[in-house]
């Protein structure tokens, strides 16, 4: 699960990244660099960071573009604060707790519940997805997406147009009006994903950090 406040502020402190007002721009490697990058920048921003953007394609564009790279990563330099304006805060509104995600289902809340996690995933036939837990189902009443190969084209890791995913999730009756989406996975990383393609779209939408592994561990269906 993601960390409590002081444990994000903790973290923003010893890296350096004390300036909620600076831009920070945020990257991944590998085969999950999407994945992790867009968690990232939706921790980010749950932080209270104002200026949060995603380098699309990760560090592979940046090869690609020809930037430069350091050898070693530089050495991050502690600051004694998080912020000292009192404007800088948490942000709840990115954020799905398990209990508004239960108010959503029981239809006493506004908003879509969306399921990015694979198919096997939801009926069980992949048990080993996590080395902690191997529950399988849905939350009841939220919409199945598709694997997160919808949002993310994996040879690139770019996140794909606009348009395509909003023409995929149109065909699914998604609606903007329909908002906020919250989107959940198996533990609130592929989900994040959804949630910045969202924003990017200008749709209002949420992170269900806890996503299925804290649903069910807590005896929800």
């Amino acid at each position: 699960f993601f960390q409590a406040e002081d444990g994000i502020r903790d973290a923003q402190e010893s890296r350096g990244l004390g300036d909620v007002y600076k831009r920070q721009v945020v990257y991944g490697k590998g085969e999950v660099a999407a994945m992790s990058a867009c968690r990232t920048v939706w921790g980010l921003v749950y932080a209270g960071v104002k200026d949060v953007r995603l380098l699309d394609g990760n560090l592979r564009a940046w090869l690609e573009y020809g930037g430069e790279v350091w050898r070693w990563p530089g050495a991050a330099v502690p600051v004694e604060c998080f912020s000292s304006d009192p404007r800088c805060s948490t942000d709840p509104t990115v954020l799905a707790t398990t209990a508004q995600v239960a108010q959503i289902q029981a239809g006493r809340a506004a908003g879509t519940l969306v399921d990015v996690r694979r198919a096997e995933e939801c009926n069980g036939v992949k048990e080993d997805n996590y080395p902690f837990f191997s529950g399988s189902g849905q939350v009841g009443g939220s919409v199945w997406h598709g694997s997160w190969d919808k949002l993310v084209d994996f040879d690139t890791t770019r996140l794909r147009d606009l348009s395509e995913v909003r023409g995929h999730w149109e065909a699914l009756g998604l609606k903007r009006e329909h908002g906020p989406l919250v989107f959940y996975c198996g533990t609130g990383w592929r989900s994040a994903i959804g949630w910045l393609i969202a924003c990017e779209m200008g749709w209002d939408a949420m992170n269900y950090d806890d996503s299925f592994f804290g649903w069910s561990s807590k005896g929800y269906e």
